[in-house]
């Protein structure tokens, strides 16, 4: 409806709206419609895509000679009340 009231200022047509009788304000508002669509679509192929990038290649990796290396201990820091760390046997002292 052109010149329909809205709270004392009429919309006119095409998104502007009078304040007076001869000023016209645009509005500027972004029209989100078409964003909300394109996400839509793209969200859309994406779920539809997803089952064919989880197929699963047979790879046959050559055999290794080389026994896995086992840990023969760990290494931890120990704190001390009195300020001081050790790692191991070393200890190091705060400056």
């Amino acid at each position: 409806m052109p010149g329909a009231r809205l709270g004392g200022v009429r919309a006119g047509i095409a998104g502007r709206s009078r304040v007076a009788d001869n000023d016209l304000v645009e509005a500027h508002e972004i029209n989100v419609t078409p964003f909300i669509d394109v996400m839509l679509v793209l969200l859309i192929i994406f779920m539809v895509a997803a089952p064919f990038a989880t197929v699963d290649l047979g790879v046959e990796l050559p055999a290794s000679a080389v026994e896995p290396q086992t840990a023969s201990r760990q290494a931890g820091v120990r704190h001390r009340e009195a300020g001081s760390l050790r790692r191991g046997r070393r200890r190091y002292d705060p400056a």
